[in-house]
């Protein structure tokens, strides 16, 4: 008998508990079922009602209210999202004929959802199950209506001879978040770079002086960013000891870095902070802008170099590719037609504009500064004389 009460009692006490809660209970459950409408789809189903409101929290969750305390809860959430827009990032509103409430506000957008998922899904850092899972996590912010507009992405679990590139992901996202935490801190870190032979395979980079250890690479770390589905460390780097302290920004692909530690007690260098450094090597007195250094470098990898404002010349004024600039460039370029033919601007690194004038010379072919010809001219005179050179091999 005693026992029953106590069951009873415990009973009573999760059901007021449940009723505390309500408040959260119908935000979840809206936020669960309902939504606003598109343009094209003006369906009143997107509405709940006080009376579907009623059913749910009964029968999902075993609490039962009457249409007025529904209706003070709902009255009481949508003060709270005017009163607090940014801590209540949610916003409840009901149709033209006041019949039935609906989240009209969430955290993403249906259009920012599909893009971050795409981002997600073709990211190279990631394998295909977490890419999932992150998916999931995204569109679990939308109702269940409005999950069905987004994609449906068929992720297969990896196959068991992936356990080793499992293993070499998870250590990425740690290295993120240890680079993350540095950056946070202002600390400088320190880790081995892997290298590849002439076989392909992977190893660490060895010390130059002595090649029995491996090399240790001390860096002030700045910003990760993505480029082309890689992840990269912005930091400062000083490369050689007799060399000047480092001035300048160097990358280093987040995928590439082992033994990622955070210097602590840091007793041969300090941390350089992003203000002690030049954007560029030519021009000491231009400090670092992340927004101009994304803007102006086309590949993130190598040594930083002078920025050039270079002008392009159409090789064909019939049929310029003038969609090609667009996809590199885009509003960075100033295209524009002189003497019948196509041509056009741009400001970006010196080793990117040639690597690019290499790859597309067939379409467009630099005119101006004089010097960044001869560099180009150059450049492909050592790629013609490597093609031509005897192979030991043939």
């Amino acid at each position: 008998m005693a026992n029953k009460r106590k069951d009873e009692n415990a009973d009573e006490g999760e059901i007021k508990a449940k009723k505390k809660a309500s408040l959260l209970l119908i935000l979840k459950i809206l936020d669960k079922y309902s939504n606003e409408p598109s343009e094209d789809d003006k369906n009143s189903d997107c509405y709940l009602t006080q009376a579907q409101i009623i059913d749910i929290l009964e029968n999902e969750y075993g609490v039962k209210l009457d249409r007025k305390s529904v209706s003070n809860s709902i009255l009481l959430l949508q003060r709270l999202s005017n009163k607090y827009p940014e801590d209540f990032n949610y916003e409840i509103s009901q149709p033209d004929n006041r019949i039935g409430y609906a989240i009209t506000k969430r955290t993403f957008e249906l259009e920012e959802a599909r893009l971050l998922d795409d981002s997600i899904y073709s990211s190279k850092l990631i394998n295909r199950h977490e890419a999932s899972e992150l998916i999931k996590k995204i569109n679990s912010t939308f109702s269940i209506n409005q999950q069905k507009s987004l994609p449906s992405l068929s992720i297969h679990h990896e196959e068991k001879g992936n356990s080793d590139k499992n293993q070499f992901l998870k250590e990425t996202l740690l290295n993120v978040q240890i680079i993350t935490e540095a950056i946070n801190q202002k600390k400088r870190i320190i880790f081995n770079y892997i290298g590849f032979d002439n076989n392909g395979k992977k190893m660490l980079r060895r010390a130059t002086k002595d090649p029995s250890k491996f090399r240790k690479y001390a860096v002030s770390p700045y910003y990760l960013i993505n480029n082309n589905g890689r992840y990269y460390l912005l930091c400062n780097y000083k490369k050689f000891k007799t060399a000047d302290e480092s001035k300048y920004v160097s990358a280093f692909r987040i995928d590439y870095m082992e033994h990622v530690l955070i210097l602590e007690n840091d007793e041969n260098g300090r941390y350089k902070t992003i203000d002690e450094v030049n954007a560029i090597k030519d021009e000491n007195d231009v400090k670092f802008d992340i927004n101009n250094y994304l803007a102006t470098h086309m590949y993130i990898f190598g040594d930083d170099t002078e920025l050039i404002n270079a002008k392009f010349k159409s090789t064909d004024s019939k049929r310029s590719k003038v969609d090609v600039v667009k996809d590199w460039f885009g509003d960075k370029a100033k295209i524009y037609e002189m003497n019948g033919n196509c041509y056009f601007d741009v400001t970006i690194d010196k080793n990117s504009l040639i690597y690019w004038s290499m790859q597309y010379g067939e379409d467009f072919i630099p005119v101006a500064p004089s010097y960044f010809v001869e560099e180009v001219k150059e450049a492909l005179q050592k790629r013609m004389d490597l093609l031509n050179k005897p192979s030991s091999n043939s």
